[in-house]
């Protein structure tokens, strides 16, 4: 009776609970699910940094229009009026002009815009919003020119550097 019951059973050894094809079969759904879900959920991988760059970068740039667009002449694009550029562009009205955040009247961000040569040589013009330290956390750079400083008429770069 015990060996009809085991026959029955199919505990013999030549008999087999799982063949290649099912393992294969079950490790491809196991990876489908895994690379679905990753997928499918796209904060799973996202760290904060990468969203804090993005929008260090995005105000970077947004100050580095607002500076062109405020002090362009009108005649050439990207040419800047060097005395208005010089006389207006001081530490105290520079969160106002470029649309800083401010508590209490002092920017929320430091921020520090330079004009220097195309070569990096010389700096002409530098403003900050804040003493800062360290390396910043974005930069962004226009070419310009300026009227009015002899060492820009040809071209300048507009540095902008952002510091969370």
């Amino acid at each position: 009776m015990r060996d009809d019951r085991r026959a029955a059973a199919g505990s013999a050894r030549g008999d087999r609970g799982q063949t290649t094809q099912d393992f294969a079969i079950g490790v491809g759904v196991f990876l489908l699910a895994v690379a679905f879900a990753f997928t499918a959920i796209p904060g799973a991988l996202h760290t904060n940094e990468a969203s804090d760059e993005r929008t260090d970068r995005a105000q970077a740039d947004r100050i580095a229009t607002a500076v062109v667009d405020g002090f362009e002449t009108g005649d050439d694009p990207n040419e800047l009026d060097g005395s208005r550029f010089r006389n207006e562009f001081d530490e105290s009205t520079t969160p106002a002009r470029v649309g800083l955040r401010t508590a209490n009247g002092r920017p929320l961000e430091a921020v520090t815009i330079t004009l220097e040569t195309i070569d990096r040589e010389s700096v002409i013009l530098t403003r900050a919003t804040s003493a800062v330290r360290g390396r910043p956390d974005e930069t962004v750079e226009r070419f310009v020119s300026v009227t009015d400083i002899r060492a820009c008429r040809t071209a300048c770069r507009l540095v902008v550097e952002v510091w969370s």
